[in-house]
């Protein structure tokens, strides 16, 4: 792991696969991350308001899908757990 000032990170070239960490100050309340992958027109970790946003708001955020998405297979995993769609289409096998 290598720590860097931000003052500078306009010098510091990236390469395949690092990561960019920047923790919140403390006294201020936690930001809370979704990940959207798959196909989308912007995949990534996005932040959500906490009891709030909605998959759809996500979904927008990351641009959509794309024209080779299918929706109907969509799931989101919670805890490594499928809490929507597979439930429901499992359940007659």
């Amino acid at each position: 792991m290598k720590t860097i000032a931000w003052n500078d990170a306009g010098s510091f070239v990236l390469q395949d696969k690092d990561i960019i960490t920047i923790p919140e100050k403390k006294n201020y309340s936690p930001v809370f991350l979704v990940s959207i992958g798959g196909e989308v027109a912007r995949p990534g970790t996005y932040s959500i308001i906490r009891d709030s946003t909605t998959a759809q708001e996500i979904l927008a955020t990351a641009g959509g899908p794309t024209s080779l998405a299918d929706m109907d297979r969509a799931v989101i995993l919670r805890n490594y757990k499928v809490e929507q769609g597979q439930q429901n289409r499992n359940s007659g096998q």
